[in-house]
Order: C-alpha cells, then sequence, then structure tokens
C-alpha cells in the first residue's frame, strides 16, 4: 500500500513537471518566432496591388501569396511542435537511465518537428486557397459553413497532427502498438481541447483579430495561443499515457506484473 502510494505522489509529480515543461518550451517557441520575424515576404512587385490587374500578375501573386503562407506556418508551427515534443520527452521519461531519456528526447523533438513542419505547410496552403475563394463563401453538402466554425475545425486539425507527432515520438521507441496508439490518441484528444479552446479564447479576449490568423500576429495574443495549445496537447498525452492511479508515465515502461500469489512447492 505504501509503495502503491509513493508510486502516486511521484505520478502526480512527474504530471507537475510536464505541465511546466510544456509552459515553458509553449513560451520558448513564441520567442523564437519572435525573434524569427516573417521569414517569407511578398517581393516589392506585390506591395501595391494595381487597380485592374492583369490576369498574369493575379497568378503571380497568388503564387507568392501560397508561398509565404505555407513557409512561414511550416517554420513556426515546425518551432512549436520540436520544442513542445523536446520538452515532453526531456519529462516524460521516468527511468534515470540515459538511454531511455535520450529517446524520449530524440523522439518527442522529431515527431513533433516532422509532423508540425508538415501540418503548418497544409494549413498555409489550405488558408491561401480560402482567402482566394473567399471563406464566407464556402460551404459543405449545400450548405453555408460559420467561419468561425471553419477556424476552429481547422485549429483542431493543425493541433491534432502535432499532438499525434509527439505521441508517435514519445511512444515509438517503447515497440508497444498499445502504447503508440495511446500516444496516438492522446495527441488527438490535445490537439482537438486545444482547437476549441483556442478558438473561444481568441473570440473572447482578441475580438478584433481574424479567425484565420492560424500564427497570431500580435505578441500577446501568441502567447495565449501558444501556452493554451500547448497545456492541451500535454494533458492530453497525460491523460491517455499516465494512469494517476499507479502506472508510470514513462511512455516506454509497461505496467508491473503482480507477484504470484501461488504456494510454493511443498509448502
Amino acid at each position: 500500500m505504501k509503495e502503491n502510494d509513493q508510486r502516486l505522489s511521484t505520478s502526480k509529480f512527474k504530471a507537475v513537471c510536464l505541465v511546466i515543461a510544456a509552459l515553458i518550451a509553449s513560451f520558448g517557441s513564441v520567442m523564437f518566432i519572435e525573434r524569427c520575424g516573417v521569414l517569407f515576404e511578398l517581393s516589392s512587385e506585390f506591395a501595391e496591388i494595381p487597380m485592374s490587374p492583369s490576369t498574369d500578375y493575379m497568378v503571380r501573386y497568388r503564387i507568392a501569396f501560397r508561398e509565404l503562407l505555407t513557409g512561414n506556418y511550416a517554420i513556426h508551427f515546425g518551432a512549436l511542435g520540436a520544442m513542445l515534443g523536446l520538452a515532453i520527452g526531456m519529462v516524460g521519461s521516468s527511468k534515470n537511465q540515459t538511454a531511455s531519456i535520450a529517446t524520449a528526447i530524440f523522439g518527442g523533438f522529431v515527431g513533433g518537428a516532422i509532423f508540425a513542419t508538415l501540418g503548418g505547410f497544409v494549413l498555409g496552403w489550405i488558408t491561401s486557397l480560402g482567402i482566394e475563394v473567399n471563406w464566407e463563401t464556402v460551404r459543405f453538402i449545400g450548405y453555408h459553413v460559420d467561419p468561425f466554425i471553419q477556424s476552429t475545425l481547422l485549429q483542431c486539425v493543425i493541433w491534432s497532427v502535432i499532438g499525434i507527432g509527439i505521441g508517435i515520438g514519445c511512444t515509438l521507441s517503447s515497440l508497444s502498438l498499445q502504447r503508440v496508439f495511446q500516444g496516438v490518441q492522446g495527441g488527438l484528444l490535445g490537439g482537438v481541447l486545444a482547437g476549441i479552446l483556442h478558438s473561444i479564447s481568441a473570440a473572447i479576449f482578441f475580438s478584433g483579430s481574424s479567425a484565420f490568423d492560424f500564427v497570431p500576429v500580435n505578441f500577446s495574443e501568441r502567447i495565449v495561443w501558444a501556452l493554451t495549445c500547448g497545456i492541451c496537447i500535454c494533458v492530453g498525452l497525460l491523460y491517455l499515457l499516465a494512469n494517476l492511479r499507479g502506472q508510470s508515465i514513462d511512455p516506454y515502461e509497461t505496467r508491473a506484473q503482480p507477484p504470484s500469489t501461488s504456494s510454493p512447492v511443498g509448502a
């Protein structure tokens, strides 16, 4: 009983450490984005669009604008996913073995970076298409879809992709399909939660901002965006990967086998 209580206390402590690590990583990623700024910009040719632009001009403008969004979103989301995965992998391993910690860090970092970068690239491409056709005119099976719902769905998708990448990266080395599947479920849960909570908080506290600025423009909104989504990803993975009733948070550690209750031979 005492051992179970100690294990429970350790798991709760690790959970608190994971949340703190997620907060630090999210804040660090915002500072990185602020430092880098906009790496892809429109050329001076598109600084002012003519009153009656030619078809060729508009084609080149759309291509340049799409490259701007896909490039910046890929880098910004990639940085956030990499730092978040690094933090979760670093703190998530409960074993004090160098190999376990190293694989957790590497897996979380690579998984978060790859999935977030690819997700950011695709999101930038979708966003450019949405701006071209005007989000207000988008319909689904003949029904008008409110822009807020469109934005929330896309937020859920991008953060689910990031969460799944981190979940896979942090559990793949366990060589347990069950643990990997739990990582995917946890990342998906955290991503959906992140998308919903961020959309609601942005609508309440930053009502003047565009719902389709998936990487917020101003610093204060970026802080809320990164912290909210980072914590949600962490909570989602914790919920699936950590049984706080006694199971280790370590994604590489399986549940200990109960001691044998059979009597010794000849007893």
